[in-house]
C-alpha cells in the first residue's frame, strides 16, 4: 500500500514520532512492535488536542489499520476527509476498504453516516438488535464487533463467529482444540496474577460503573425487587473486589438491602482483602470454583441469585459444565454476563485474534446442568468482554 501524508496545521513532535513510526512498520522493521502503544497514545492524544485537523485523522487511520482495526481506520479517515482532505489518495483508501465491507453501499452511503462515531455507533446498535430479536446471532455478533471496534481504537478487530467456529473446527479434527483452550486460560490466569491490588481503587473509579455493568445491576436488582423475599442470599463467583455486588446493593431501597445477604466469592486473598475495607456490607470469602465444589470454600445451601459477571470466559470449558452442575441444585435464579454470541454453537470457541478469552456454548452447557434458560438479553452497548446477559433458572423451586 503507498499513500501520501499531509502535514498537520500544527507543530507536534508526536507527528514526527508517528510518521517513523509507519516507515518501520512498512520497512518491517520489528522495533515497531515495541513502539505500538506509544503510537496509539499518541494518536488518542493529538486527536483531543487537534480535533479540527484532518491530517491528524489521516495519521490515526494508517495506525489504526495497521494494528487491524478497520472499523477506527474507516471512521478516522471519514473524518479526514469530512475536515477537507478529499484528496484522490484518501478517496482512494476509504474505497478501497468500503468495497469489501458488504454493509455500506458506496463511499458516500458511509460518509454520509460517519459524520459523528455515536450515529454511526447508534447505527449498528439498531442492526445488531434487530438481527439479535431475529435470533440471527452470528450476524448480532458482527455488528456488535463494529460498536466495540469504534469504542476501542486501541484494540484490534476480532474474528467473527463464522470464522471462529471454523478455526474450532479445524483444531479439533487436528486434536488441538483443547491446546488452544489451555494455552488462552493459562495466558489469562497468568495476566491476572500479576495484578497489583494496589490499583483496585483506580479500577473502581475508572470500570465499576460502565454501560454493561449499569445494565447487569439493574437486571440483578430488578429480579431481587420483584422477587421481594425475605431473608435472600445474592452471591457473586469471581466477585474480584465487590463492584459489581456494591452496584446491586446501591440500587435496591433500603427495606430489600436491609433483607439481602451479599456473598462474594474471589480467588484473590489479597484482592478479598481490600474488598473488604471498600465494601463492608459484603461478605466475601476467598475461593475459586474448585474450591467450592470441593467444600473448602463455604458455599449457602440456597442462593436466590447467583451472578457470574466476566469468569466464565476465562474458564476451561470442563471447568464450567462442573460449576454449573455444582450450582443448579442450590441456585433460583443464575445470570450470566458475558460474551454471549456463542449461546447456540456447537463447542466452545477461542476469540480471536489474539487468543483473547473463550466463548461457551452456554445453550448446550446450560441445559446439561439442568438449568433452563429464562431469557437472553442483548447488551445496551456490546463491549468485547460483555454482549449480553443470559438469565436461567435452577433444579430449586424458584422465585
Amino acid at each position: 500500500m503507498s499513500f501520501s501524508l499531509n502535514r498537520p496545521r500544527i507543530v507536534d513532535e508526536r507527528f514526527d514520532f508517528l510518521v517513523q513510526f509507519i516507515h518501520l512498520v512498512y520497512q518491517q522493521n520489528p522495533q515497531a512492535n515495541e513502539l505500538i502503544s506509544t503510537a496509539l497514545a499518541h494518536c488518542s492524544d493529538l486527536r483531543t488536542n487537534y480535533p479540527d485537523d484532518p491530517a491528524i485523522w489521516q495519521l490515526s487511520s494508517i495506525v489504526a489499520r495497521i494494528i487491524r482495526n478497520k472499523e477506527c481506520s474507516c471512521y478516522f479517515l471519514g473524518q479526514a476527509i469530512l475536515l477537507g482532505l478529499d484528496t484522490i489518495d484518501t478517496r482512494d483508501m476509504l474505497n478501497e476498504m468500503i468495497a469489501t465491507d458488504d454493509y455500506w453501499a458506496n463511499t458516500d452511503t458511509y460518509l454520509s453516516a460517519a459524520k459523528s462515531r455515536d450515529g454511526l455507533i447508534d447505527q449498528y446498535k439498531t442492526e445488531a438488535r434487530r438481527h439479535f430479536d431475529l435470533g440471527d446471532l452470528i450476524t448480532a455478533d458482527n455488528f456488535s464487533q463494529r460498536i466495540s471496534a469504534l469504542r476501542n481504537p486501541s484494540t484490534s478487530e476480532q474474528n467473527d463467529m463464522r470464522t471462529l467456529l471454523a478455526e474450532a473446527r479445524a483444531r479439533q479434527s487436528a486434536n488441538t482444540l483443547n491446546a488452544q483452550y489451555e494455552n488462552t486460560v493459562e495466558h489469562l490466569h497468568l495476566f491476572w496474577s500479576t495484578f497489583d491490588v494496589n490499583n483496585i481503587a483506580s479500577q473502581l473509579k475508572k470500570y465499576a460503573i460502565t454501560p454493561d455493568r449499569e445494565q447487569f445491576s439493574k437486571i440483578v436488582s430488578d429480579l431481587i425487587h420483584d422477587a421481594d423475599k425475605p431473608n435472600s442470599v445474592v452471591m457473586e463467583v469471581g466477585c474480584f473486589a465487590g463492584f459489581n455486588l456494591n452496584e446491586v446493593q446501591r440500587r435496591l431501597p433500603k427495606k430489600l438491602k436491609n433483607k439481602t445477604h451479599f456473598i462474594g466469592i474471589e480467588p484473590n486473598a489479597e484482592v478479598v482483602t481490600k474488598a473488604r475495607v471498600f465494601f463492608p456490607d459484603i461478605e466475601f470469602r476467598v475461593g475459586d470454583h474448585e474450591a467450592m465444589i470441593a467444600r473448602q470454600t463455604v458455599v449457602p445451601d440456597h442462593i436466590d441469585v447467583c451472578i457470574i459477571s466476566r469468569v466464565l470466559m476465562v474458564m476451561l470449558p470442563s471447568d464450567v459444565e462442573r460449576l454449573l452442575h455444582y450450582l443448579a441444585p442450590r441456585t433460583d435464579t443464575l445470570v450470566i454476563c458475558d460474551d454471549i454470541f456463542n449461546l447456540k454453537g456447537e463447542m466452545s470457541v477461542v476469540r480471536t485474534p489474539p487468543n483473547f478469552y473463550l466463548l461457551h456454548n452456554f445453550s448446550k452447557m446450560l441445559t446439561d446442568a439442568d438449568f433452563s434458560i429464562d431469557n437472553v438479553i442483548l447488551a445496551d452497548v456490546p463491549d468485547r468482554e460483555c454482549t449480553g446477559f443470559i438469565i436461567a433458572s435452577g433444579l430449586v423451586e424458584g422465585f
